[in-house]
């Protein structure tokens, strides 16, 4: 589109004229001769001083901006010293005028050419053209303070419009209306941030950012709506995806009506159906896969998971958060960046999830290897469809509130490595079907749970389990003598029952086992001296039973040991010299609240490692503290109180640097305490008891305990 000024009288008017004025300035939208004003007759003509309505021999152009101030559908603003008022606005398109102008011949009648540049030929946009063609006049419309005036789009000839050949268009050159819409845009907003126009700014910003918002959105919306345009195709699309799911069996009918639109099968269906970006194929072999996981997402309470990236969007299910597919999968193609594949782990621990497990995830999911969920609020029950997962090797739901029964067909899973089902609130009892997973279990993880009644003795045809946890569940009955034959066994933890009867001796074949909880049940006897040959047992939990007899030399021979705790039992006898001796990386010496008697052996002292010696709590040990305890250094807990200890309370325990407890009330012990075990509550020492009570006639003079008896 062209600018052109002319002063001939006899012109009829072309642009706008304002009431009450000449007909100065014509500000016209017209295509003549389409010729260019070459750079030589632009310079010369450069630094003209008449303006548009001065009575001046030429007319004026814009110099600043010009070749790209187009029609741009705003308002136009003439500069300082125009004749036409900025508020007026015209009914079409125009452009803005300036201060600065280059003046334009008016014998010439040239006219300045605006549009891009190729071979001085330039296109004209067809909707124009059909507008300029055969002389036609085109009346336009103006609004000037309430006032209406009118004008004339200039005609002109056939010959006068150049051919539109596409074929002639190029990179460097030719005209299309995105070339000239978007450098007219961007020349306007530039011009309006330099002026400082805030609403010409304003609006062009928005107008970026909308079309940026669109450019973004179009793709997919354009790649749904390019499949499905119609209701009858919405319609087909969804009884086809129904009766793919239904007859599959992975959902029921019911599930899937219409009216149910509130169940996640529905939910889920819907997604898939008309939300989906993807619009996979009714008949793909992923998409039952596809809407199992859409099923999963719906069955939560929120979906305020910690990470939840790619879910539900147009992206294969290989890439969604904690899906991994077969590695031979097909590899992602343009539906999805990582493609749909054959779905074998979900990890979602420690995700956020709230709500059931719903069975399309075991229907669907067939090539699951592996299903981490632990550490969520999952509620519910498992359900018997997870037999389906014939492929599956983990199986790890710990620490949710699961309830009810732990389902039978689980012992199908005949590849199931791991089962890890603890902390929850499962019921019921242990099946014997359980040894149906006797050639590829090798960890059963069930405690912190209800489980009742007694642990089946084909318990111990697991050929490869190495931890077995039933601990934390109300169990009864005895501990299963075929225990011992798990060979394979590092970890074996029976502890928070209502176990009763004796120790196996068979515990004693466990040449693997490395720990071993028994505590706090209701087993009684004496300790197996078969124990001693566990030679790689590192932690022995035996307190809280009702275990009698004495201290078995054999443990002596437990040269790993770090941990023993015995305390809280009906143990009797004196503590064999022979453990000290060997026990050199004992850590944790728990033999309190028994019935031993006899004195503190010497070769306790050897027990370099000791961070914990625990002797009280109504033993009857007897005779002095031996001077050589001041060697372990390590030591920070030593109770020796509630005993029959007799004698001074020994200065070189001033050399335990590390202690933070020292109790030595209710014992027949004399004398000062020294200063160097004073010296200590000023370091470690926090607590420090002795029968320091009545002053001058107690039987200790404590200056620095924390508490007397």
């Amino acid at each position: 589109f062209l600018w052109e000024e002319d002063e001939q009288e006899n012109e009829p008017l072309r642009g706008f004229r304002a009431p009450g004025r000449e007909p100065e300035m014509y500000g016209v939208a017209r295509q003549p001769s389409l010729r260019s004003i070459d750079n030589n007759d632009r310079d010369k003509d450069r630094g003209g001083s008449n303006r548009p309505g001065s009575g001046g021999s030429e007319s004026m152009l814009p110099e600043k901006d010009i070749g790209s101030r187009l029609l741009s559908g705003l308002r136009p603003t003439f500069g300082p010293g125009g004749d036409v008022p900025s508020r007026a606005r015209p009914a079409i398109q125009m452009t803005q005028s300036f201060s600065n102008k280059v003046p334009l011949s008016s014998t010439s009648s040239r006219s300045f050419n605006i549009a891009p540049r190729r071979n001085s030929t330039h296109e004209i946009d067809k909707r124009a053209r059909g507008k300029l063609r055969n002389n036609e006049l085109s009346d336009i419309e103006y609004e000037y303070d309430g006032t209406y005036g009118t004008g004339k789009y200039a005609g002109y000839d056939d010959e006068s419009l150049p051919p539109l050949n596409s074929t002639d268009r190029g990179a460097s050159g030719g005209f299309s209306w995105n070339n000239q819409f978007l450098n007219t845009f961007m020349a306007k907003y530039c011009s309006a941030l330099v002026w400082k126009d805030v609403r010409e700014a304003a609006c062009f910003t928005f107008i970026i950012v909308s079309i940026a918002v669109f450019a973004i959105a179009a793709p997919r919306l354009a790649a749904s709506d390019s499949k499905i345009r119609t209701q009858p195709e919405r319609d087909s699309r969804l009884e086809a995806i129904s009766k793919r799911i239904t007859f599959a069996g992975v959902s029921t009918a019911n599930l899937l009506k219409p009216d149910r639109v509130h169940t996640p099968q529905r939910q889920a269906l819907e997604w898939l159906v008309f939300e989906d970006p993807m619009v996979i194929d009714p008949g793909d072999e992923h998409l039952l896969q596809r809407y199992a996981l859409a099923v999963l997402w719906y069955s939560m309470e929120t979906t305020d998971w910690k990470n939840s990236e790619r879910w539900l969007t147009g992206d294969g299910i290989c890439s969604w958060f904690g899906v991994t597919c077969h590695p031979h999968s097909p590899p992602g193609d343009e539906k999805g960046s990582s493609g749909n594949g054959r779905v074998t782990h979900i990890d979602l621990k420690k995700n956020g999830l709230m709500g059931t497990l719903p069975q399309e995830l075991f229907n669907c999911l067939t090539s699951l290897q592996g299903l981490d969920l632990h550490d969520n609020k999952l509620v519910g029950t498992i359900g018997e469809s997870v037999g389906a997962l014939k492929d599956l090797v983990d199986l790890v739901l710990r620490s949710n509130s699961f309830t009810g029964s732990i389902p039978d067909n689980i012992t199908e899973l005949v590849k199931l490595s791991t089962l890890d089902l603890s902390n929850n609130n499962f019921e019921g009892t242990l099946s014997q079907k359980m040894s149906f997973l006797s050639d590829s279990l090798t960890e059963l993880s069930l405690f912190g749970n209800a489980l009742t009644g007694s642990i089946p003795e084909n318990f111990g045809s697991f050929k490869k389990l190495a931890k077995l946890y039933l601990d934390s569940n109300n169990l009864t009955g005895t501990i299963p003598t075929s225990l011992g034959q798990l060979s394979q066994l590092l970890d074996l933890r029976l502890q928070e029952n209502h176990l009763d009867g004796q120790i196996p001796t068979e515990l004693g074949r466990l040449r693997q086992v490395e720990k071993v909880y028994l505590d706090t049940n209701i087993l009684t006897g004496s300790l197996p001296r078969e124990l001693g040959g566990l030679e790689n047992l590192d932690e022995l939990s035996l307190f809280e039973n009702r275990l009698q007899g004495t201290l078995p030399v054999e443990l002596g021979q437990l040269s790993e040991l770090r941990h023993l705790y015995l305390d809280g039992n009906f143990l009797t006898g004196s503590i064999p010299p022979e453990w000290g001796a060997r026990w050199g990386v004992l850590r944790h010496l728990y033999l309190g609240g028994n019935n031993l008697t006899g004195a503190i052996p010497i070769q306790t002292s050897s027990m370099q490692d000791l961070e914990i010696l625990q002797l009280g709590g109504g033993n009857q040990l007897s005779g002095s503290i031996p001077t050589e305890m001041g060697n372990m250094v390590r030591l920070e807990h030593m109770s020796l109180e509630l005993n029959k200890l007799s004698g001074t309370v020994p200065e070189q325990l001033g050399l335990l640097v590390n202690l933070e407890e020292l109790l030595l009330h209710g014992n027949n012990l004399t004398g000062d305490i020294p200063d160097s075990i004073c010296q200590l509550t000023n370091k470690s020492l926090a607590e420090f008891t002795a029968q320091c009570a009545g002053g001058k006639v107690a039987p200790i003079r404590c200056a620095c305990c924390s508490e007397c008896f």
